[in-house]
């Protein structure tokens, strides 16, 4: 939401889990970076390094705490531009 203006969230419920997407209409990542953007302390825009709050470890950490419980953190490039990222919250059973 800081550089796109505003997000939209969806979630849905499937067999495997919850699935939430949140699209923005900002100026996007290219896909090559993708898996960049799961990598501790990695910036897009280096040059704002020292002008934005954060670490860099917020994405990477969600990552891996899905990955370890069956989910999964995915990201894929709107067809009007900006970002998507796809994120699969497994259902636990007991």
């Amino acid at each position: 939401v800081q550089f796109a203006g505003s997000a939209e969230v969806a979630v849905r419920v499937g067999k495997s889990g919850y699935t939430i997407d949140i699209i923005d209409q900002g100026p996007g990542v290219d896909e090559d970076q993708f898996p960049s953007l799961l990598e501790p302390f990695f910036r897009i825009d280096q040059a704002r390094q020292r002008n934005t709050d954060g670490f860099g470890l917020g994405i990477p950490t969600a990552h891996i705490l899905l990955t370890r419980f069956n989910g999964s953190l995915k990201f894929s490039r709107n067809p009007c531009g900006g970002l998507t990222a796809h994120i699969l919250v497994p259902i636990v059973s007991h």
